[in-house]
């Protein structure tokens, strides 16, 4: 499946892609629960939203059982679609006017890798005429939820950076919860993959002892997809390219494959101090050519099969 949030006036509203349409999966239960169970409309919303949440969270939370009803959902609604095209109308969202949000609004803990890619750790120490670190081990940081935004949302620089970079990163979103998963298991515990972009004020990390924690954490500096794409759709997630434009000319330019700690190694490492939860999220780190923002670029990434971002960048109005 490729899941989405949408921003709608109802609240957020956890929505799969469905044969081009975005499809309101609670609303969708309760359509189907009134047709198929004759039950009255208000017992089957209450009913619906138990069984399949209209939050992205607690959907994820729900384990195994919601997402299989998921599944079953976007195939019957399919079918549906052929027969009576009219019952889901209100519960479909063309995807140009889908008010769509980041896929996972507040997740819990965010973790960001640090220098994964030896290409990026290479042009980091040169950057900061330092010796490159060639050890295999994890490193990173925990990023603020409350630097998220949407997909196409817009990037605001703030004052207290004169130095603020763009780093295109895969991610992906625990779905079993676990503590000290061992490697070879650690890929059960993925639910599915996304986009993400580590924005990052360099200059404000220095001033702060090359703590990374504000620098990173501003507003509006971490940009996420728009899809969360299941496990299950992604054969290879160690094998996907890694883009960047910025203003049209192609920056960042990797590949998956690279990842100096690759995807299980990361969640054996993380899990072994704290406990993942369903919704947790890791970004996975950047490829090399990353680079300062201006007020007035265009930023636009991708990573192959998973989704795209497209921002553009502004200064922090004066007063704000």
């Amino acid at each position: 499946m490729r899941l989405a949030t949408m921003n709608t006036y109802w609240g957020e509203r956890l929505s799969a892609l469905v044969d081009g349409v975005l499809l309101d999966l609670s609303a969708s239960h309760a359509a189907r629960l009134e047709r198929a169970h004759g039950l009255r409309r208000d017992r089957a919303v209450r009913r619906a939203r138990l069984e399949l949440p209209p939050r992205i969270n607690d959907f994820l939370v729900a384990g195994p059982t919601a997402w299989d009803r998921a599944r079953e959902l976007v195939e019957w609604a399919r079918e549906i679609a052929k027969r009576e095209p009219d019952l889901l109308r209100d519960c479909r969202w063309k995807i140009e006017d889908a008010p769509l949000g980041p896929v996972i609004p507040r997740p819990a803990k965010l973790w960001c890798m640090g220098s994964n890619y030896m290409e990026h750790r290479i042009e980091m120490a040169k950057r900061n005429q330092q010796e490159v670190q060639a050890e295999q081990g994890g490193q990173g940081f925990i990023k603020s939820p409350t630097s998220i935004i949407g997909p196409y949302d817009t990037v605001v620089l703030p004052p207290e950076s004169q130095h603020v970079d763009y780093e295109m990163e895969l991610a992906f979103v625990i779905g079993r919860p676990g503590r000290r998963i061992p490697e070879e298991k650690a890929m059960e515990h993925v639910f599915g993959y996304t986009v993400f972009n580590d924005v990052s004020a360099r200059d404000v990390a220095r001033r702060d002892n090359n703590r990374m924690d504000r620098g990173k954490g501003f507003d509006t500096f971490g940009i996420m997809g728009g899809w969360l794409v299941t496990a299950d759709e992604v054969p290879d997630p160690h094998n996907l390219k890694v883009t960047l434009k910025l203003n049209g000319e192609l920056r960042q330019n990797g590949t998956t494959a690279d990842l100096v700690s690759n995807i299980p190694r990361q969640i054996a490492w993380l899990s072994s101090a704290m406990t993942l939860e369903p919704g947790d999220m890791f970004s996975t780190g950047t490829p090399s050519g990353v680079a300062p923002m201006k007020p007035g670029d265009l930023i636009e990434g991708e990573v192959e099969g998973i989704g795209e971002i497209r921002c553009q960048v502004i200064a922090e109005p004066a007063g704000a």
